[in-house]
């Protein structure tokens, strides 16, 4: 999977908090399959693999990610991980 654009709250999920004007590809979806379902919006992306996994990054101000933790610091997992 690719990502490009603003990077604000590692939206990208290239371990970064940079604009990239050019795909960079998001890290850490490897070992569930293809990417079969992408979702991107609310300052949070999600990524349904193969596998049925879950796979989630971004803003976590609000607890938008569902992983049971509001990291009001907005760093959030600036790479998916899995919930």
């Amino acid at each position: 999977m690719w990502a490009w654009g603003r990077g604000d709250w590692g939206l990208l999920g290239d371990g970064s908090n940079l604009a990239r004007s050019s795909p960079v590809q998001v890290v850490g979806l490897t070992g569930h399959g293809d990417v079969t379902r992408p979702e991107c919006g609310g300052d949070i992306n999600i990524a349904l693999m193969a596998d049925h996994t879950l796979m989630a990054w971004g803003r976590n101000d609000n607890g938008q990610i569902g992983n049971g933790v509001v990291d009001s610091s907005d760093i959030g997992p600036w790479t998916p991980s899995q919930y």
